[in-house]
């Protein structure tokens, strides 16, 4: 099973701060009542490249039966690290809080740094605002953490069928940890009510330039889609089950159809002058990278394509050997980003979120399938959910906070 998870990048009562001296210091009191066990950490901690114990660029989340299962990993059993393992459970459980803690850093450095150029302008800048704003991402970040808590004091025991659960049961407890802890003002949905198609927060503000599509299974749906939303966009989508080789893929123009009975693009109109949206295709698949846990997990996937696996930073780098070659890029991040790779989220973000500044920095939003590993018969496993909070701490690291789900 799998949750369908938008994620926004924020870079916060509201009590009166008549400066930008007083508001910082405002600020940092609530900061420093946080709940969130930890302290600040500077850029240059953040930065280290060092692999922490108990987290999920050290923690595999596959089992030795997934080795035998091929491409059905996903749905085999989960790695069973924290039956009956205490040390490992605490081990995890601050893993999560320094991830927590890490985006509440990059929060402080984001709302200091605003706060610093209304020193400069201080009648143009409106303070209450930039308190109001951090002041939401930090109950966010708090609101995460006590449901974590939840999570380690109920333990197995909230996965399992008991007759105080009533009507609900395993399923609903599992399911409800993962949940938005900040609103958009628009939750838009692209295109039909169907699989395919995505919600995107307040999506008639955005301009995006550069998105990627990250798996496709050869179904487009989902780039044509963007295409129509903004004409002109470039789509860049990952697949190395489908591709064998960089491809450019014919210009789809937001008012381009197709013909139900031959399957070929036909055009209506001479497309009012509307920009063509670009595709382009690369024949990778996204993973974490040799320094985590990219060397274990190809192990999963048939030998003629483990090669292919590559991380994010991999495949930025690939991007940008194209974009000497190729009209139709014309900047080396993306926008957006929409992911649906089958489990392989939890290597691919808990390795590229290590350095969110490098491989994030345009990037608004995410729009992640999140699966559960062992999926519907083996998913609803304490492992399991673990697994899933370690993965969601890893987005509140680098700034992204969950908006629907």
């Amino acid at each position: 099973m799998f949750l369908v998870l938008l994620l926004l990048c924020v870079g916060t009562s509201n009590a009166a701060a008549h400066t930008p001296r007083e508001a910082q210091a405002l600020f940092l009191s609530w900061v420093a009542n946080s709940s969130v066990p930890g302290n600040y950490t500077t850029v240059e901690q953040r930065q280290a490249t060092t692999v922490q114990a108990g987290d999920l660029n050290s923690l595999p989340i596959f089992s030795e039966e997934s080795k035998m299962s091929g491409n059905q990993w996903p749905h085999s059993t989960p790695n069973k690290h924290f039956d009956n393992n205490p040390e490992g459970l605490e081990e995890t459980k601050q893993a999560i809080a320094r991830n927590v803690r890490r985006g509440m850093s990059r929060l402080q450095d984001t709302i200091a740094a605003r706060l610093a150029r209304c020193r400069h302008s201080a009648a143009a800048c409106p303070l209450s605002h930039i308190l109001t704003l951090g002041r939401r991402a930090l109950l966010s970040l708090e609101a995460y953490w006590k449901q974590v808590q939840w999570t380690f004091e109920y333990g197995p025991r909230q996965v399992e069928w008991h007759n105080e659960w009533k009507e609900y049961g395993p399923e609903t407890n599992f399911w409800l940890k993962f949940r938005p802890t900040l609103t958009c003002s628009e939750t838009y949905r692209l295109g039909p009510e169907i699989g395919g198609a995505k919600t995107w927060c307040n999506a008639r503000a955005l301009h995006p330039r550069m998105v990627l599509s990250a798996g496709s299974g050869d179904d487009f749906l989902y780039e044509h889609l963007v295409a129509q939303q903004w004409p002109g966009v470039t789509l860049v989508t990952t697949d190395c089950y489908q591709f064998n080789q960089p491809t450019d893929v014919l210009p789809f123009y937001a008012d381009q159809k197709t013909d139900q009975k031959t399957d070929q693009k036909t055009d209506q109109t001479d497309h009012g002058g509307a920009p063509a949206s670009s595709f382009v295709v690369l024949p990778v698949c996204l993973s974490g990278s040799d320094e985590t846990t990219r060397q274990e997990y190809i192990q999963l996937v048939p030998p003629g394509l483990r090669s292919k696996f590559v991380s994010f930073s991999t495949m930025l780098g690939q991007l940008k050997t194209l974009k000497q070659s190729s009209t139709s890029i014309d900047q080396d991040y993306f926008d957006l980003i929409k992911c649906n790779i089958e489990a392989s989220e939890y290597p691919l973000f808990a390795d590229a979120f290590r350095h969110p500044d490098k491989n994030f920095k345009g990037t608004k939003q995410i729009n992640m399938e999140m699966h559960r590993m062992g999926m519907h018969g083996n998913g609803l496993n304490f492992n399991s959910l673990v697994y899933m909070e370690l993965l969601f701490s890893h987005f509140y690291s680098a700034g992204f906070h969950p908006v629907f789900t």
